[in-house]
């Protein structure tokens, strides 16, 4: 169970690294190309935002399981 929680947490701590790379880069293409609303960023945009909300709906799985997940005494 332990090993599959640090999995779990490894994953997510690497989506959200990757989301705030992939926005950081967005922002620099925005700023260089001096755009404001195009298409393609905006699809980005969402797609980011979609992985982003998986992975809240994971950890609060995640915690809900953990939560319900005793074992007795004995």
């Amino acid at each position: 169970m332990q090993t599959t929680v640090a999995t779990l947490m490894f994953v997510t701590s690497a989506v959200l690294l990757a989301c705030i790379v992939i926005n950081y880069a967005v922002v620099i293409f925005e700023q260089t190309l001096e755009t404001e609303n195009s298409p393609q960023i905006d699809r980005i945009r969402n797609l980011e935002n979609m992985v982003l909300n998986q992975t809240d709906n994971l950890i609060n799985e995640i915690e809900l399981l953990n939560q319900t997940d005793t074992i007795p005494a004995e």
